[in-house]
């Protein structure tokens, strides 16, 4: 299922980007629309991930950085995921688009 538009990230929480599960060949278009840095980490099912892992494995996106056009496998190569979720501890936003 598509989505696109702005994903509040609240403080502390565990947000996911994608609305359904994304296949491999599709594309993800995603950046940080905010002054705190976030945490982002994919899963192989409908599981969100731990705040440990999160710490722990999440790309961190410094404000105004993300992803353009790229494939999960492309971003995390070789590891299977299907959803994306975001993380910050301060909070703040995302900007998602996907097919």
């Amino acid at each position: 299922m598509a989505r696109s538009g702005k994903i509040d990230i609240p403080l502390g929480t565990i947000v996911e980007l994608t609305n359904a599960n994304i296949g491999t060949s599709d594309t993800l278009t995603f950046f940080n629309d905010s002054v705190n840095t976030m945490r982002v980490i994919g899963t192989t099912d409908t599981t969100p991930p731990t705040v440990e892992k999160m710490k722990s494995d999440g790309l961190p996106y410094a404000p105004q950085r993300g992803e353009g056009g790229r494939t999960l496998d492309e971003i995390f190569r070789g590891a299977g995921f299907i959803r994306l979720w975001a993380y910050s501890v301060e909070g703040g936003s995302a900007i998602v688009y996907h097919e």
